[in-house]
């Protein structure tokens, strides 16, 4: 008896939807008690699979669903970094969000400088002769490492609410979508009809 072989293709067609959605997050300050909101912005994607061409308009649909799903979890745990309107302060979520960029920035440049000082060292090694350069691979490997834990204890123990920079921090906070809590509570309620007009 001879084996057949049979060979099917499948084609599976990837769906996909986008969700946008704005939230007005209200924070009170904890430096000094004032109350203030700003707008929280996101987009999340949705994908869902389609098979041979079938069901794509569900599937669609099914993206649309995940894509909300997933903007629904991003707006509830995300954090803007806006400072106090009032007193230029970030509260110690957003500081958080701060260090922790800063810490993701020195990971990625510390792998660079990795990659720079292996090669120098395998240059050095291989094709340079060797022992009269070790001491300029070591003054590299020396002031690499300096660098490194220099940035990384600014990261982990700089008080950026501390300095002279309080008032730019402020203005900051007006500028990029913070309000005072009561002035928005006036707009809701209509006291301010005017300027929701403007």
């Amino acid at each position: 008896m001879i084996p057949v072989h049979l060979l099917i293709h499948v084609v599976v067609q990837s769906v996909s939807a986008k969700a946008s959605a704005c939230r007005v997050r209200r924070v009170t300050c904890e430096h000094c008690g004032c109350g203030y909101i700003y707008q929280l912005r996101r987009t999340a994607t949705g994908t869902a699979q389609s098979y041979m061409f079938m069901g794509r308009g569900g599937k669609k649909q099914a993206a649309e669903i995940a894509a909300r799903g997933k903007l629904e979890k991003i707006l509830a745990e995300a954090i803007d970094v806006v400072p106090c309107p009032e007193c230029g302060n970030l509260q110690t979520n957003m500081l958080r969000c701060v260090r922790r960029t800063a810490l993701r920035m020195i990971a990625i440049s510390s792998g660079f400088g990795a990659v720079i000082v292996g090669m120098f060292w395998l240059g050095t090694n291989q094709f340079l002769g060797g022992l009269p350069f070790v001491p300029v691979a070591e003054a590299a490997t020396a002031i690499f490492a300096a660098c490194l834990c220099l940035s990384l204890m600014w990261a982990l123990f700089r008080d950026f609410n501390a300095g002279a920079h309080r008032r730019t921090r402020a203005a900051l906070g007006t500028r990029c979508r913070a309000m005072p809590a009561e002035e928005f509570d006036a707009l809701l309620t209509g006291e301010n009809a005017d300027a929701i007009e403007r």
